[in-house]
């Protein structure tokens, strides 16, 4: 069993036999960003703002998210969820420190997360400091992996 799931993540992700593997990259949302804005109180969350109301008609993969636009010099954490407006779920939290405003910053995750086709993706963000600051987020995904 292990060892059909390590070969199942080769194929897709590497390639059988030395061929050009069957996935994508892509961003959401498509050609644009998504502002979010923080918390009034310090580390406290603000609401989720929507990257996308579908990943599409067929599932995709989250690997990481590309975040830019810091409005203040602090540190932030962006958390991306899955689900619907006001029942979403966290699915990975980004820390992210501004060292001066508007410095961005890609980040990977270890293992894609699988989201299903149909699936709305979202966001929110914190800061550290008092003022409910707003930051971009784009969401990377890969498409064409099997699961």
């Amino acid at each position: 069993m292990a060892w059909e799931l390590v070969r199942a993540l080769y194929s897709n992700l590497i390639g059988s036999a030395g061929g050009v593997s069957a996935h994508t990259y892509d961003t959401l949302p498509d050609d644009d960003d998504t502002t979010l804005t923080g918390g009034a109180g310090a580390d406290t969350f603000g609401s989720y703002a929507q990257i996308a109301s579908t990943v599409g008609s067929s599932d995709v993969w989250l690997c990481g998210t590309y975040i830019s636009n810091a409005s203040a010099q602090t540190d932030f954490k962006v958390e991306t969820a899955t689900g619907a407006a006001a029942s979403e779920v966290a699915r990975a939290t980004m820390p992210y420190t501004a060292v001066q405003a508007d410095t961005p910053g890609a980040f990977s995750l270890p293992y894609p997360i699988r989201i299903p086709n149909g699936t709305r993706l979202a966001a929110r963000s914190k800061q550290g400091d008092t003022a409910a600051r707003t930051i971009d987020v784009v969401a990377i995904v890969a498409t064409g992996l099997q699961g």
